[in-house]
């Protein structure tokens, strides 16, 4: 094997260290470290990092666009999340209307009925449902117009005319209440068995 010159060494040393022929030609015309560094793109990039961030505008105006741009993006979420709700309302609406009360169900709630009156109570929520289940939208109950019971529609229906046929005559009455108001309109109707 034949053994390298002493001359043949520092010609290979500024090729490693600045990056092949460009790094060669940088260190013989004296550039040295700056060689390398405008060899390498990235190193450049770094270092212009600083330099683009001081130059963003520091105004009372850019801050306030900041925000802006901060509070588009909670408004776009809260529509968002509007828009999600009205849909699983719409859902539940449907399903609602679909449902109906068969007798298993009807003697369970006249089980719970009894429990809360064996508990003190005079009343008993018999179902809970979104006004959109009304033909007017909860507006007869909202007012308490005695044909109220003529806008219910689905399970609630089943249940009114179940109390009609059969707890009416026992001395029970039936009563529709507006539960929840939300963002000022009706929500949730409370259909209660009373036992005065």
């Amino acid at each position: 094997m034949a053994q390298e010159s002493p001359e043949t060494k520092p010609a290979a040393e500024p090729s490693r260290q600045a990056g092949g022929l460009v790094g060669l030609i940088m260190s013989l015309a004296g550039g040295g470290e700056r060689g390398s560094v405008a060899a390498d793109p990235a190193a450049g990039a770094e270092a212009a990092k600083p330099a683009a961030a001081e130059a963003a505008p520091v105004t009372a105006d850019a801050f306030r666009g900041l925000v802006a741009e901060a509070e588009e993006k909670r408004e776009d979420k809260s529509a968002a999340a509007a828009r999600a709700a009205e849909l699983e309302r719409h859902r539940q609406v449907k399903a609602m209307l679909q449902q109906h009360l068969d007798d298993e169900m009807w003697q369970t709630l006249l089980a719970h009925a009894r429990a809360a009156a064996a508990s003190g109570q005079t009343e008993f929520q018999l179902l809970r449902f979104p006004s959109a289940v009304c033909s007017d939208g909860g507006r007869k109950i909202d007012v308490n117009e005695s044909d109220w019971g003529t806008t219910l529609r689905g399970e609630a229906a089943d249940l009114y005319q179940r109390w009609e046929r059969k707890l009416k005559p026992a001395g029970f009455h039936i009563s529709a209440r507006i539960l929840s108001w939300p963002q000022g309109m009706r929500g949730d109707i409370g259909l209660f068995l009373i036992w005065p």
